[in-house]
């Protein structure tokens, strides 16, 4: 879990969203009984799902994001690359007004209506939109998969009444807030009784500071990679409540292509 226990995440918190019983039977839920599954047998199958082949696709999103300050709806048309590059590019009435290539180490961003340019590092998602992932968990986030899962981890189960979940820690290290070290991020994923999609994934800092759910609703099925076909995302920080909701039409897999963006010479920073 290095990748997500640094400092550009040590603030990231839990959603709430884990309901733990005491109850070391089967558990009841909205479809019954949950039958006890080996945490070996679970983590098998995040370990998998995390490991999902694909080289290239595209899509379209149709977004809807909202704050204390604002609220905006928008259509994005998505390509990425795996372990390159995303291209985003949002239009207004059929429009392409602004295009953008996130990478490992940065984010380029082509304002065409007002003729403008933004060039930054990663940080700028953190600092400026409050979105507190780098690269590899923007991907994951965008496909449905496991963030920041690592397979030489050490996960454990816990007791809920609707799912399988999968914690980074145990419970009693959850509740034992003032012991944990400021450098430990707690994750837990949420699988389906029944057929264990990741349905969510919760995220907790010891600073509390910040916390983040993230929801999956259905699945594309027949693309080799079970894409999400919604996504609710919710970010709580002590300045602001971000929501975002995104609905994908069904992705396109393609061969390799590259994604790249060219700023045009006569435009200018953007302020």
């Amino acid at each position: 879990m290095n990748a997500i226990r640094n400092n550009h995440f040590k603030w990231i918190v839990v959603a709430g969203l884990v309901l733990i019983s005491c109850s070391k039977k089967s558990l009841d839920s909205g479809f019954g009984k949950i039958e006890r599954k080996r945490t070996s047998e679970l983590v098998q199958h995040l370990e998998e799902l995390s490991k999902a082949e694909w080289d290239f696709l595209s899509t379209k999103i149709a977004i809807r994001f909202s704050s204390r300050e604002q609220k905006q709806s928008f259509k994005t048309t998505l390509k990425m690359k795996k372990d390159s590059a995303i291209n985003a590019t949002i239009t207004f009435a059929a429009i392409p007004i602004i295009n953008s290539v996130l990478t490992y180490d940065s984010l380029k961003v082509v304002n065409k209506k007002d003729k403008c340019f933004i060039l930054a590092d990663l940080d700028i998602l953190k600092d400026k939109f409050e979105i507190p992932f780098d690269f590899p968990q923007v991907e994951e986030l965008l496909l449905g998969l496991p963030l920041a899962w690592e397979t030489d981890e050490k996960y454990h189960q816990l007791d809920d009444l609707k799912h399988y979940v999968i914690s980074s820690h145990k419970k009693r290290f959850i509740n034992r807030r003032e012991s944990r070290p400021e450098n430990n991020i707690l994750i837990r994923y949420f699988l389906h009784p029944q057929t264990l999609d990741l349905e969510q994934i919760a995220l907790d800092s010891p600073q509390d500071t910040l916390s983040i759910r993230i929801q999956f609703y259905d699945r594309y099925t027949d693309m080799g990679i079970p894409l999400p076909q919604r996504t609710e995302l919710e970010i709580f920080t002590p300045r602001d409540t971000i929501a975002v909701e995104m609905k994908f039409q069904k992705p396109e897999t393609e061969k390799e292509k590259v994604i790249f963006l060219t700023i045009p010479d006569s435009y200018e920073e953007c302020n």
